[in-house]
């Protein structure tokens, strides 16, 4: 499962999304995090960081909620 993220320079909300990702992948086996500038990578349609791709599919802008997080995971491994 690729998880993208991106971010943008001196964005609070980005260091937390970085550090609840970490949290929640850490030891997960078949899950890796992937953390992008947008000013840098210049994505189509993401205008509002942070901004959290599942596998290519907009999963979320904003705050990350740790234990959806962990359910969504969950669902596509179970799936």
């Amino acid at each position: 499962m690729q998880l993208t993220l991106f971010v943008t320079d001196d964005c609070s909300a980005c260091v937390r999304a970085v550090t609840k990702i970490k949290e929640v992948i850490n030891g997960l086996d078949g899950v890796e995090l992937n953390v992008k500038n947008i000013k840098e990578t210049k994505p189509q349609n993401v205008f509002i960081v942070p901004a959290l791709f599942i596998d290519d599919q907009l999963y979320l802008y904003g705050e990350v909620d740790s234990q959806k997080l962990v359910e969504k995971i969950n669902s596509k491994f179970a799936g």
